[in-house]
């Protein structure tokens, strides 16, 4: 658990936060573009997890995407 984090918009976070874990977050962020979802935070590197995006889907859901760092 942590603090509800506000995405680029100011909105707030209000519901679930849901992270999927993807092979390759570059290609997750040009699926997800193409097919008219939303970047909402930029591309992160968290050390000795990942790299993850969040991003809003074609009806506004907020969810993340997060390749594991390899050990």
């Amino acid at each position: 658990m942590h603090k509800r984090r506000e995405p680029v918009n100011g909105t707030g976070m209000t519901g679930f936060e849901c992270t999927f874990e993807v092979q390759n977050i570059d290609e997750t962020i040009r699926k997800i573009e193409s097919n008219k979802g939303k970047i909402v935070m930029a591309k992160f590197h968290i050390p000795t997890v990942g790299t993850g995006v969040y991003f809003n889907d074609i009806e506004g859901n907020f969810a993340g995407a997060m390749q594991p760092e390899q050990a």
